[in-house]
């Protein structure tokens, strides 16, 4: 989801020919009078959620094409960790064998080969890299640290790159073309520290439509067994099951105490999958029970995330989250290999919360370790920024989320300044184990800074996000289409209005001489 497109290119024989991007419309024009002359374009198009879509054209029976994709990714935390995951090849063909005349007796799928080599220059910040999906063979070449997939990825790839040291602190990273405003990325690892977790209240809302059906809702129970034994002594909870109807289990806040965990691991133990689903209603339920200040209210929500009954475009289901949250944080852990990620990473993030995810076959210990740990520990919740020593603007999230233990918060946004560079203190507010707390990074802003130009179209696609959701929500205008169209064109991003064409040489210059340029 945080990966960000930077170019495509092109082989024509050894040269390699680079794009530009451009408005979709005369992006598909061109390429589409370039094709009718059989020259070699190739378009990039935004086709969904973190989707591109290329073009290229002539591609005959046999031929090879090389085509190079680059983007750009910040890596999340995952514990003590970093985590990086790759779709990996999936089968394109059966091939079967027969004995002689006889029926094929034997199938097998034939995958593309798809191999992984990761090179990490600051090796040293790491210790033995460790995948749930795949062997690995993993060597340090000097300071770098080289890891290779063994053999062709088959799947989803998943990768723990674990830190050699415990990142603490708040780190700020600049980068500020000359005469524009500036641009920041600021990361906060704020650490377990000592401080006591506020009691929560707890609502946990199972899918048992007949989608979970098989491995799904063996997962999903097992994930759910696995968060009731993380609730502390002082904690309360409620169990809701949906599919068609919404089923809670207890009507009000229960304790956490021996009697009520064994009822509701028994209730859990015997939920079985069928029906439709009813997302919008199971979300309408876990928000109808408020809890005092003094409690933190978080609601953990397993499916995987196709609505089919109710209300199910999931931008309204997503709206309505965000407008009726209130106090309360909300994580997703999807299930399975077709779950709606736009969906449920939706939900979280207007419930400032997280999204996990596990496929069907994978390890799913480390993946509900981290489920667990984050909802059991808070360390920063409320967070705000505070004083600065430049005028800072467009933040994004503009939500700022909470900070759980594993985690990492990381931040972007743009700077102005007075034509000088300028330090001092950039400040943050929260709440840390139930009262307020203040912290502050000496930080220094430049008036020119070439360095870390990977910052703005990292910005960029934040505000491209941020801006597709507006439209979700309030509907779509001619000001916010213009505003996407401009901050797409000018970062170089794909978007539903912009799209990336490759041409050869000579017909970029036979276009241009069509086209009066």
């Amino acid at each position: 989801p945080d990966a960000v497109f930077n170019g495509f290119s092109l082989y024509q024989g050894g040269e390699e020919l680079r794009g530009e991007i451009m408005n979709s419309e005369e992006a598909r024009r061109i390429y589409e009078e370039i094709v009718r002359k059989r020259r070699d374009p190739a378009l990039i198009e935004l086709a969904g959620h973190g989707l591109l879509r290329a073009r290229i054209f002539p591609m005959n029976p046999g031929e090879k094409r090389k085509v190079t994709l680059r983007y750009s990714q910040l890596l999340p935390r995952a514990g003590d960790a970093l985590h990086f995951r790759y779709a990996g090849g999936a089968p394109t063909s059966t091939t079967c064998s027969t004995g002689g005349s006889a029926p094929p007796t034997r199938c097998v799928a034939d995958a593309p080969r798809v191999e992984m080599e990761i090179r990490l220059p600051e090796g040293d910040s790491f210790l033995e890299p460790f995948s749930p999906t795949h062997p690995l063979e993993a060597h340090r070449d000097g300071p770098t640290l080289v890891v290779r997939a063994q053999g062709s990825l088959s799947g989803p790839f998943s990768l723990f790159l674990p830190l050699a040291r415990d990142v603490l602190g708040l780190t700020l990273a600049t980068h500020k073309p000359l005469g524009e405003d500036g641009y920041f990325l600021l990361s906060l690892s704020p650490g377990r520290g000592d401080v006591a977790p506020e009691p929560r209240d707890v609502t946990v809302v199972l899918d048992v439509s007949g989608s979970m059906s098989g491995e799904k809702i063996r997962l999903a129970r097992s994930a759910l067994l696995d968060l009731l034994s993380s609730l502390a002594s002082d904690d309360r909870f409620r169990l809701i099951a949906f599919s068609n109807a919404v089923r809670p289990y207890n009507l009000e806040w229960r304790k956490a105490d021996p009697e009520a965990l064994s009822r509701a691991r028994q209730c859990v133990i015997v939920l079985h999958a069928d029906g439709w689903k009813n997302i919008s209603g199971a979300l309408d339920e876990a928000r109808r029970l408020g809890s005092p200040d003094h409690r933190l209210p978080v609601t953990i929500f397993l499916t995987d995330g196709l609505p089919t009954v109710g209300e199910t475009a999931p931008e309204v289901i997503a709206s309505a989250v965000d407008r009726r949250r209130g106090r309360t944080r909300v994580f997703a852990f999807g299930v399975g290999h077709d779950v709606n990620t736009a969906l449920l990473d939706r939900i979280t993030e207007e419930g400032r919360g997280s999204t996990g995810y596990v496929s069907p076959g994978e390890s799913i210990e480390r993946a509900l370790s981290l489920l667990t740990a984050k909802v059991k520990h808070p360390v920063l919740t409320d967070l705000a920024l505070g004083g600065s020593p430049v005028r800072i603007k467009e933040v994004f999230p503009v939500a700022i989320p909470d900070v759980f233990v594993g985690e990492e918060l990381v931040l972007f946004g743009r700077y102005e300044t007075d034509g000088e560079p300028s330090s001092g203190l950039l400040r943050f507010q929260g709440r840390r184990g139930g009262k307020t707390a203040e912290f502050a990074l000496e930080a220094d802003f430049p008036h020119v800074e070439e360095a870390n130009a990977f910052i703005p179209r990292l910005w960029a696609s934040r505000k491209l996000g941020f801006l597709t959701r507006r439209i979700w929500t309030a509907g779509e205008n001619e000001e916010l289409i213009a505003e996407i169209r401009e901050t797409a064109l000018r970062y170089g991003l794909p978007s539903p209005n912009t799209s990336y064409l490759v041409m050869e040489e000579g017909a970029m210059e036979d276009q241009l001489l069509r086209d009066g340029g």
